[in-house]
């Protein structure tokens, strides 16, 4: 199965689209499937992309060989990433705790890689000093 975890509906209209994904009633979160891909909405934060994350993969049974992807839009302060590039993230920075997460990437991609850094709040122009990862976000660090 394929655990897609996304803040905002928009970000997740073309895969619900796509996948066909149907609402599941009565979840503690926005969740939608088809059987075989699972998708939940969490809204902004750190916090809520690490329970959602948990909510969705114990709730549905994930095994070990089930992907859970967190997909949505972020911000880039390297100039090698445009609008729509797809990222795979090699380290993810939790911008407060300092704490750096190295997902293991193991298959074969024609993907750009960055670091991600994840921030409790929207990132601000002043605020460029303080970023140390390639794009920024305020949901990675909470969904790995």
């Amino acid at each position: 199965m394929i655990f897609f975890v996304i803040a905002f509906h928009p970000e997740a209209k073309p895969l619900i689209e796509h996948f066909k994904l149907k609402k599941i009633p009565s979840s503690k979160f926005e969740t939608f499937s088809n059987n075989q891909v699972f998708l939940i909405l969490t809204r902004e934060g750190m916090i809520k992309s690490s329970i959602g994350t948990t909510y969705l993969l114990t709730k549905f049974s994930a095994q070990e060989k089930d992907i859970a992807i967190n997909l949505g839009i972020c911000g880039a302060q390297n100039r090698k990433f445009q609008k729509g590039d797809i990222i795979l993230c090699h380290k993810i920075i939790n911008h407060y705790s300092k704490r750096a997460f190295y997902p293991d990437i193991i298959v074969n991609h024609d993907m750009k890689e960055g670091i991600l850094e994840s921030f409790m709040t929207p990132v601000k122009k002043d605020m460029e000093e303080k970023i140390e990862g390639d794009i920024v976000d305020m949901e990675g660090a909470g969904f790995f």
